[in-house]
Formats: structure tokens, sequence, C-alpha cells
């Protein structure tokens, strides 16, 4: 009986050995690059983002590096908004059959004069040097460093889809950001003197 539970408990590890052997685990981060689009984090990760060949393994598990600018690092298929060119790999995991990566590199657009959020965000022409905004990135407590003007009006923080998630009046000196209780990522801030836009610039929180 001994010699006989000792046969099957070796046939069940040499299957299991076997089936493994024959099983590929393929991840996909999506094209190797995206150019990042105007105002709106583009989408990573394939369709699907893992796979598998040679056997029928679903249920993985994901884990996407660095996480600066990602909607979740455990998702499938989370958005990118990072401040820079950056690549991200992503790590395919099956608790049995194994483990691969990917890679895509999301390019950081420089000009933002192509940001329309509704008809009111028009970047002004020139930066304004008079604003200042530090420290940028950080991991949700932006400072704003604003000249004095009896028509400062208002501060706005929109997310990158274009919602605004935050306004509060605008003064001289300096007035605080606290948007730690949102996701990571890009977001623009608006500051309104009047009836002018004297600033439309981003900030990043990671």
């Amino acid at each position: 009986m001994k010699n006989t539970k000792l046969i099957l408990t070796a046939l069940i590890i040499f299957s299991a050995v076997f089936v493994n052997a024959q099983c590929t685990i393929v991840a996909d981060a999506g094209p190797n690059t995206i150019q990042m689009p105007c105002c709106a984090p583009p989408t990573i990760g394939g369709s699907p983002t893992g796979s598998s060949t040679g056997c029928s393994c679903t249920l993985f598990s994901y884990s996407w590096s660095p996480s600066t600018g990602l909607s979740s690092t455990t998702v499938a298929n989370p958005t990118a908004a990072p401040g820079a060119t950056t690549t991200y790999t992503v790590t395919v995991t099956h608790q049995t059959c194994g483990y691969a990566t990917d890679a895509v590199t999301v390019t950081y657009r420089q000009d933002l004069s192509c940001c329309r959020i509704g008809d009111i965000l028009e970047a002004p022409t020139k930066p304004n040097s008079e604003i200042t905004i530090f420290p940028n990135p950080s991991g949700g407590e932006f400072n704003l460093k604003l000249p004095a003007s009896s028509e400062l009006k208002s501060v706005r923080v929109y997310n990158s889809v274009g919602e605004l998630i935050q306004e509060q009046t605008a003064k001289e000196g300096v007035v605080s950001i606290d948007i730690r209780n949102q996701s990571n990522g890009l977001y623009f801030i608006q500051v309104v003197c009047g009836d002018k836009v004297l600033l439309f610039d981003k900030v990043l929180k990671e």
C-alpha cells in the first residue's frame, strides 16, 4: 500500500512538472512605444496583457514598475501619466505556471499647446516667470507662489481628463495645494487673474 501511494505521488509530481514544462506564460505590455496624447494619459498593456500557450493557465497577477505616473501597479491595463519619457515593465505571474515580462515606453509630451479642457483652459503663449510651483513632482502637496495683483481670482486644479477637482481663491504669496487624496499622475494648475489665464502648467503626483 505504501509503495502504491509513493508511486501515485511520484506520478502527480511528474505530471505537474511535465505540464509546467509545456506551458509558456506570455506578457504583452502593448506597443513598444506610445506617444502621450494631449491631456489624457494612455492606457498601457496588451489585450490581453497576460496569456499562456501550451496550457490553460489563467488568473494571472500583474506587477508594473516603476510606479511613477501609473494609476495602479497591479492591474492588467493601467493608465500612465509620467512627467518624463518612461519605460514601464510588466511582470505577469501565474502561481504554478511561471512568469514573463514585457516593456513599453511612454514618450512624454513637452508641448501642452494642444491641451484644451473646455473653452477656458488655454495655455498662455509664454511661461509666467512670476509664478512658481514647488516642489514638483511631489507626493501631492504643492506650493504656488503668486505675484502681487489686485485682480488675482482663483487657482484651479484639473485632472488629466479635464475634470475640475479643486478650486480656491488666489491671493498674493504662497498658496498651498493638497491633492494627496487623488491618484498618482499628471495634473494641471490654472491661475486666473481677472478674465485672463496667468498660468496653465502641469504638476506630477507620485
